[in-house]
């Protein structure tokens, strides 16, 4: 199974751990974590929504919002960043 197919599967999370090369989500039902390497040219996206909230796209290759915190909640949303490319990290430029 490829990580993009397991990350699919993960509905939501919350950031355990922020280091400057990846982001570290769990799964609070299974405690299973993903790490997320901040690659801009991987697969493995993190946005903020136009509420603030925290968006993984496990699919478009992107950046990781700068501004993460340990402890946030986060979303998977396939596709949600193709739209956003350039966006990452700020909250609601009304797009």
């Amino acid at each position: 199974m490829r990580v993009s197919e397991f990350i699919k599967e993960q509905v939501s999370g919350e950031v355990a751990k922020v280091t400057p090369r990846e982001i570290t989500v769990t799964d609070p039902k299974s405690g299973i974590e993903t790490v997320i390497p901040k690659k801009p040219q991987e697969p493995g996206t993190i946005i903020r929504d136009k509420q603030g909230k925290l968006v993984l796209d496990p699919e478009t290759p992107g950046k990781v919002a700068a501004d993460v915190e340990k402890g946030e909640k986060i979303t998977t949303k396939v596709g949600a960043a193709k739209k956003a490319q350039g966006t990452q990290g700020t909250q609601g430029t009304g797009q």
